[in-house]
């Protein structure tokens, strides 16, 4: 993580030790050629936070809480008379924050959208249509 602003806010919402755990992971793993120890540790907040692109890369844009995802996701998909889901996958690959009620499973979802078949990378594209076909 390149932006102490982004390091600060992992270590306040998983802890000190495991962020120290996951440092001595990834000192003891990545020289052998394992990569990804620290994140494996650190959990899905750590991986979720760091990187960015340009021009957002120095801020501080943490995921949504799960209850705000899913909120949202009930919310716009009352609004729109649609299921929807709020997500976060890109070139790395990412997760399913929250699905409204009927939308298919997060699970489904995650493995449909795993190759991120809408291309986010420096486009980051908004938001894209999965429907059966």
């Amino acid at each position: 993580m390149s932006v102490p602003e982004k390091m600060q806010y992992v270590v306040d919402k998983v802890g000190r030790a495991r962020i120290a755990a996951a440092v001595v992971a990834a000192a003891l793993t990545r020289p052998v050629g394992l990569r990804g120890a620290f994140y494996l540790v650190a959990g899905r907040m750590a991986r979720a936070m760091d990187g960015g692109r340009p021009p957002f890369e120095h801020l501080l844009l943490p995921p949504l809480e799960p209850k705000v995802a899913h909120d949202l996701a009930t919310s716009l998909s009352a609004e729109l008379g649609v299921d929807v889901a709020v997500v976060d996958i890109n070139d790395r690959g990412g997760s399913v924050r929250a699905v409204s009620g009927g939308a298919i499973s997060a699970r489904l979802l995650a493995r449909i959208l795993q190759d991120n078949p809408l291309g986010q990378r420096d486009t980051r594209t908004p938001m894209g249509l999965v429907r059966r076909a």
